[in-house]
């Protein structure tokens, strides 16, 4: 039997956002900004650093989906 040290719990939660741009938001820089500065909020509210961040893809490739919203 290996011995265990620290149990550290797992677990997942999905996050669904809405984002306003004139840029495409499924280029990859782009994406990996918006990522950082989810972890950067996140961290400052109390998430540890360690923790894992990623995009769920859709069966396409993309991460975010396109909406045409009309505005009053």
């Amino acid at each position: 039997m290996v011995p265990v040290s620290r149990v550290l719990p797992v677990f997942k939660q999905v996050l669904k956002l809405e984002v306003e741009s004139d840029q495409n938001v499924n280029d990859p820089d782009v994406k990996a900004t918006i990522l950082e500065e989810i972890q950067q909020r996140l961290i400052s509210h109390g998430m540890p650093e360690q923790a894992n961040l990623q995009w769920r893809q859709q069966a396409n490739g993309n991460v975010f989906q396109r909406t045409e919203n009309v505005r009053e």
